[in-house]
């Protein structure tokens, strides 16, 4: 038997000193056979770090757990060049520390284990922390909520009741846009005069938060949706926190995240956004691009006027782009209910 220790990721060397990212393997290590090297009965026992990083990201900043489950943290290393690697775990560089162990603990993997006790909604938050020998660690935190599915209860129409009846009255009766308008109904520059026949409306829970959402769209006959409006329940009342339009469309993932793409006249710039619909209702940003010119493309630093130069960051490469949001899986199709399906 012997060991080994293997360079994975070199990051930067001061002094004719390397710092990198390596693995200690225990084992037979590697036999050369034809110009060719096999592991025999070598594994790792363990992993260190020496980097500088400028952050440490989580790709789940917020998870949303059921008692018992289990679930494997993924973070991600931007070095001192703004240049993002997988940081694999477990790491002797990277520490975990959960608010609430009995609730949520977490191993120096970066595994997350729920308590099958919790008998009500809890949450949790986790602080990864990244240690640079003498500098101050890089953190980041991880919330967690706990749900109880047997604790859900789902909003009945009574919530929404007297906003369906006003859609419907709208349809029935043609409102025409300046009514609309005024009601703060329909999605932006509408293809007609009126709301169409086939807008619907689902409710359901995107956020998990015990409150369910209205989702309002069309389905085609081709298989496509059009989401055109959202709304959630802010105190009890519903309140729109999405509009689509002729030049936006969105797109619901798992665990409330929204991809809204938006464009401006002519097409000399689209944006793609991702943001989530938290707990508290509020859609909070999470990270976007913007593509100037169809060619040029840069990260968004600021959601509120991605236009502006001030709020591009990084050039992203067509690569970095099509990786960008890769993460999310498969989007959440909905079957609408008519608001006038007697009409």
């Amino acid at each position: 038997m012997k060991g080994t220790l293997t360079t994975d990721y070199g990051c930067f060397s001061v002094d004719n000193q390397g710092f990198v990212e390596g693995s200690a393997n225990a084992g037979l290590g590697n036999q050369g056979l034809f110009e060719k090297d096999f592991d025999l009965a070598s594994f790792q026992i363990s992993r260190f770090s020496h980097c500088a990083l400028s952050d440490l990201t989580a790709d789940r900043n917020r998870l949303i757990l059921k008692p018992g489950e289990v679930k494997a943290v993924t973070l991600s290393q931007i070095n001192l060049l703004g240049e993002a690697t997988e940081l694999k775990l477990p790491d002797s560089s990277v520490t975990f520390e959960s608010s609430a162990p009995n609730i949520v603990s977490v191993n120096p993997g970066g595994g997350l284990s729920v308590s099958p006790e919790v008998e009500r909604n809890q949450e949790a938050e986790i602080t990864v922390s990244y240690h640079n020998g003498g500098d101050e660690p890089v953190v980041t935190q991880i919330d967690v909520q706990v749900i109880i599915e047997e604790d859900h209860k789902d909003t009945d129409e009574n919530a929404y009741g007297d906003l369906i009846d006003k859609y419907q009255s709208a349809i029935i009766e043609r409102w025409d846009w300046s009514r609309l308008i005024e009601n703060e109904m329909g999605y932006d520059q509408m293809q007609s005069d009126s709301l169409p026949d086939d807008y619907g409306f689902v409710l359901t829970d995107i956020n998990r938060n015990g409150q369910d959402e209205m989702i309002i769209g069309q389905n085609f006959d081709n298989g496509r949706i059009f989401l055109a409006e959202i709304y959630a329940l802010v105190n009890g009342e519903p309140e729109r926190v999405y509009v689509g339009g002729l030049r936006r469309s969105a797109k619901i993932f798992n665990e409330a995240q929204i991809l809204i793409h938006d464009s401006s006249g002519g097409f000399s710039y689209q944006t793609s956004m991702l943001f989530q619909l938290n707990t508290g209702s509020s859609m909070d940003f999470r990270r976007g691009y913007i593509n100037v010119d169809g060619k040029d493309v840069y990260e968004i630093i600021n959601p509120d006027d991605p236009y502006a130069e001030q709020s591009r960051g990084e050039e992203l490469t067509s690569g970095q782009e099509l990786e960008f949001f890769d993460d999310l899986g498969e989007y959440l199709d909905f079957t609408f209910s008519l608001f006038a399906e007697d009409q």
